[in-house]
């Protein structure tokens, strides 16, 4: 009696001589009691079909074909191998047809979007130019600007008024009245009218007020003049008091002058060398510091002193 022949994919015995798996449909390949001529020419197309199968689809005995479980329930029997794999691209197929539509959708929600917005702001910056149009200076009636961006001006370019929120009208602006051209033919009291005529302007002209900036009166507050720093600090030290009259400090240097003639007379030779290096250094940089001081701009008191080891600034 001829061995059954057992189907390597699924298990199952099958009779002696089948081709093909009742089961699964895999190829058999004949075993050692099959009866036919192995050497035929069905059997090598069998063997050729088999040895195909056997390197696009794996067994199942494992419990797993690719990604696909292969496992079952008691009594259920396994699936075949080449129904799995078509399920399994069918499944891959359809999440892959999803997440295409879903692309595509989501593309078509951004692109209404875009062209919403796109439509609001072509409808705000015509609101905005229209608004343009409609308003006028308060001040010389120049109609207002719009920028290249369409952003409006709320003061006017010209005279730099503030735009007034009333519309220009036809009937607001009063017409202008030329004179007919006179001939030669003209009565002299037309000829006489027509030079006395007036021509209107198109807006009634505005009296502008500027005003008035009450100026406080310092007397203390000495002129701007040219100032020469290092000048003033070497007047100051050859002689001090000269680099204050250079700033124009007229008290303070007159001053400074009588004291050093007072202490050289007063006080013995040896003493008058180390106060005067003293005091020629401490006028010099005052000098020099006023006199700086007023080169930047700054308006100096008549008896302001700037001799300190730190110079404010």
């Amino acid at each position: 009696m001829s061995e059954p022949i057992i189907c390597p994919a699924c298990g199952r015995a099958n009779v002696a001589g089948a081709r093909t798996c009742a089961n699964c449909a895999t190829v058999l390949t004949p075993g050692a009691g099959a009866t036919g001529d192995e050497n035929g020419a069905d059997w090598k197309r069998l063997a050729a079909q088999e040895a195909v199968y056997g390197s696009e689809f794996g067994t199942v005995q494992g419990g797993a074909w690719g990604q696909v479980s292969t496992e079952r329930k008691s009594g259920e029997l396994p699936l075949p191998p080449q129904v799995q794999a078509e399920a399994l691209r069918r499944e891959r197929e359809e999440a892959q047809a999803k997440a295409v539509a879903a692309r595509a959708k989501r593309e078509e929600e951004e692109q209404a979007q875009r062209r919403e917005a796109d439509a609001v702001r072509a409808s705000s910056a015509a609101a905005a130019k229209k608004a343009a149009v409609s308003r006028r200076c308060a001040r010389c009636g120049a109609t207002s600007h719009t920028s290249e961006d369409g952003t409006n001006f709320s003061f006017c370019l010209l005279c730099g008024g503030s735009f007034a929120d009333n519309p220009i009208t036809q009937s607001s602006v009063p017409p202008v009245i030329v004179p007919p051209t006179p001939t030669v033919t003209s009565p002299v009291g037309v000829l006489q009218q027509q030079a006395r005529r007036e021509v209107r302007a198109p807006y009634a002209p505005r009296t502008t007020v500027v005003p008035q900036v009450r100026v406080r009166e310092q007397g203390d507050i000495l002129p701007f003049t040219e100032a020469t720093p290092y000048v003033a600090a070497v007047l100051s030290f050859l002689l001090p008091g000269m680099g204050q009259l250079r700033n124009a400090q007229w008290s303070k240097g007159f001053l400074i002058l009588l004291m050093s003639f007072l202490l050289l007379s007063l006080l013995p030779i040896g003493v008058w060398s180390v106060t005067a290096i003293i005091l020629r250094g401490l006028v010099a940089i005052d000098a020099f510091r006023i006199a700086d001081r007023r080169r930047r701009g700054q308006t100096i008191a008549p008896w302001r002193w700037d001799a300190g080891l730190l110079a404010e600034r």
